[in-house]
């Protein structure tokens, strides 16, 4: 990490901070590069400068930030603001039965360190992602696997949030505007955010990362399918969503949630299967000309407890990347609510289900719904979808 002025380079290196004083003139005619560091009691990622190259943050692997004041203001020269006056540390008292920001008094903070003042923060739960000094100095921002931006405001030691980002946080990066900065998210999207309104000012979605799938689930996994009407793209995502991405323009164009979440972080948990997702999308098919579409969400069973698949037929009203449900089947046989006339093959656990629409009467009237014809055990698994007169057919 270079700071702004260019003057320090740092690395977080396990419990410690290394910090280096960038000489002036040439490297080759430098006979000593100065250099000191900091300590932890735990294991550093991050390190980030302020402006005035005097305050140095570092976050670690249990989302604590910590902040150093006047650092290297007995090593390097770069300690003095301009004039000879030595610039002051910012020290933060406050109750932390109220308030996440501690300071400890002492010179030198842990041994040797050569800083006048350490200040702790705490909010994140995990490992902290990334960490920037606004130009001003006045903000810390600091993101993490929440999905959290949070916004420390360092004379008091309170803080914002910008929450409902949509997923982890991996990386900043500032922009000439100074209430305005750049976020990467873990799903391949880039999120631009102002600080002074709390919001979301334009957001660049790629193609999201492909859902891990159970290897217990004896399913083939769900790569990519096309919507007939307009040849978009369609994805599963982890967030139990599908994605529509344009290829021919390299953009996204909508995402539809098949199953309502929120994003939640993994919590400590660094074991890879527990953080497998326990519900996703397994199979989508479309009707010839795009107006229906079926889909399939299967939920894992924990513990022995839940589980099942959930059968959905979607209506798309208008042109636009717009479905909503029609008929949610929990229980893939003999029921029926209202859906468009389309005739569905299902073919899931090893049972081959078919079913048509039809219309009933009841004391309401005539209704138009679906109903299972046929059902038999078979030794496949597929999801096929064909039109009334079974003349084409899309697989997934």
């Amino acid at each position: 990490m270079v700071s702004p002025a260019g003057g320090l380079v740092g690395l977080a290196d396990g419990f410690k901070i290394w910090v280096w004083k960038v000489p002036t003139g040439s490297l080759e005619n430098a006979r000593h590069i100065q250099e000191l560091l900091l300590h932890h009691t735990a294991k550093l990622l991050q390190v980030t400068f302020d402006a005035t190259e005097t305050r140095v943050a570092g976050g670690d692997e249990n989302g604590r930030i910590l902040i150093w004041e006047n650092v290297g203001e007995h090593k390097f020269s770069s300690s003095t603001e301009k004039g000879g006056k030595e610039k002051k540390s910012r020290i933060v008292h406050e109750n932390p039965t109220t308030n996440s920001a501690t300071t400890t008094t002492c010179p030198g903070v842990r041994g040797s360190d050569d800083a006048a003042a350490l200040t702790k923060y705490h909010w994140h739960s995990r490992e902290v992602q990334f960490l920037i000094f606004s130009s001003d100095g006045v903000y810390l921002l600091s993101g993490g696997l929440e999905g959290v931006l949070v916004i420390w405001q360092l004379e008091t030691g309170k803080c914002q949030f910008l929450p409902r980002l949509g997923g982890p946080l991996v990386s900043i990066a500032a922009s000439p505007n100074p209430s305005l900065y750049a976020i990467a998210c873990l799903d391949n999207a880039v999120k631009f955010v102002n600080i002074g309104t709390l919001s979301i000012e334009r957001s660049i979605q790629g193609i999201k990362p492909p859902v891990p799938f159970p290897k217990n689930v004896k399913l083939h996994p769900l790569r990519a399918s096309i919507e007939p009407y307009e040849r978009k793209m369609v994805l599963p995502t982890q967030n139990i969503s599908l994605q529509f991405y344009d290829t021919a323009n390299d953009q996204h164009v909508g995402e539809l949630q098949v199953v309502p979440r929120n994003y939640l972080s993994e919590g400590k948990s660094k074991n890879r299967t527990a953080q497998l997702p326990s519900t996703f999308v397994s199979h989508v098919a479309f009707s010839a000309d795009g107006t229906s579409m079926a889909t399939v969400d299967i939920g894992i069973p924990e513990q022995g407890i839940g589980g099942g698949a959930c059968l959905k037929f979607w209506d798309r009203p208008s042109r636009q990347l717009q479905y909503s449900v029609n008929t949610q089947v929990d229980e893939l046989h003999g029921q029926f609510l209202p859906m468009k006339r389309l005739s569905y093959i299902l073919i899931i656990s090893c049972i081959f289900s078919y079913w048509v629409s039809e219309t009933v009467s009841d004391f309401k009237g005539d209704i138009a719904g679906w109903l299972v014809k046929t059902s038999a055990l078979l030794i496949l698994s597929a999801l096929w979808i064909l039109n009334s007169s079974f003349d084409t057919c899309n697989s997934c």
